[in-house]
């Protein structure tokens, strides 16, 4: 039952769209574009600052408060727009999703299984000492969401 079901979840996650099914809730408000270009400008800058300071051309104490306000704006743009750090788009975007999955520990395992679908193993009629091979039921969630790790 066990294959089964981890089949159908690698065919799942093998699918094009599978990365929206851990991609983090957007913000309406927030412009991750102009955050990252914002980002990205800064961090030039403050790695900028310790070569002029090794150069001379900035003072110790200078160089010490311009890396300080930057530090703090990069730390600033992080908490607007985190970047999503999801383990099971690892999985998703590997180039062998099936093997990917195979080297999963368990619990990551039932995590995923939790956000994509219910499994349901029928009991036994009464009286019957066998499972006879039951159906086993596997529902999709229909809005798959996010995870936390």
């Amino acid at each position: 039952m066990e294959e089964i079901v981890e089949d159908r979840i690698v065919w799942r996650l093998s699918r094009p769209d599978a990365r929206e099914l851990f991609a983090p809730t957007e913000d309406p408000g927030v412009d991750r574009e102009a955050l990252r270009v914002e980002r990205v400008t800064i961090q030039e800058r403050f790695d900028g600052l310790a070569e002029l300071a090794a150069d001379g051309i900035l003072s110790f104490d200078t160089d010490r408060e311009q890396s300080a306000r930057l530090r703090g704006r990069l730390n600033e743009i992080d908490g607007l727009a985190p970047q999503p750090s999801n383990p099971d788009l690892e999985v998703v975007e590997a180039p062998d999703v099936a093997a990917a999955w195979k080297a999963l520990e368990s619990e990551r395992k039932r995590i995923i299984l939790q956000v994509l679908m219910t499994v349901t193993i029928p009991l036994p009629r009464s009286g019957t000492k066998s499972f006879d091979s039951p159906p086993i039921r596997m529902d999709w969630d229909s809005q798959p969401h996010s995870i936390e790790s």
